[in-house]
């Protein structure tokens, strides 16, 4: 969709996030350099100095007063395009028209896959959108059987 082609338009040529120097090359305008940082800082969620896909996807929705739990639920459903529980490699690289670059697609994927395990549940999607750690989302978000109240 149109946010998938914004971003892939800011994207820094082999990182697969947005950069402060491609998100000032992209925004540009009358914004002052201070103005710019700090809007570049907002997207940073986790403060890495990149702004990635699901955190530009966030703010997004956050803007639009739409970053509410059943959202995040719908926009972690839409990522697992294969409707497995959970995000993976092909998912991502399906998704963002990446099928020819696996070594982007791992790089985005160890950004936010906190455990480890090849695929990023629930739980690391929303670690990573609220910029909090899964331990924090396990704390406050699980149940006995393991699911979230508003997750999938």
């Amino acid at each position: 969709g149109k946010l998938r082609e914004l971003f892939l338009g800011m994207v820094a040529d082999d990182t697969g996030t947005i950069t402060l120097r491609s998100f000032r090359s992209f925004i540009g305008g009358d914004l002052s350099e201070h103005e710019i940082e700090q809007i570049f800082g907002a997207l940073d969620i986790d403060r890495s100095g990149n702004i990635h896909y699901v955190q530009f996807l966030a703010a997004n929705l956050e803007s639009e007063g739409l970053l509410t739990p059943p959202r995040l639920a719908e926009t972690f459903e839409r990522l697992d395009t294969d409707g497995s529980g959970a995000i993976t490699k092909q998912n991502l690289s399906t998704l963002l028209g990446l099928d020819d670059d696996e070594a982007l697609v791992d790089r985005m994927m160890a950004e936010v896959d906190a455990k480890g395990d090849g695929v990023i549940g629930y739980d690391e999607f929303l670690a990573f959108v609220l910029g909090i750690s899964v331990e924090e989302i396990a704390a406050a978000h699980c149940t006995t059987n393991g699911h979230y109240r508003e997750g999938p």
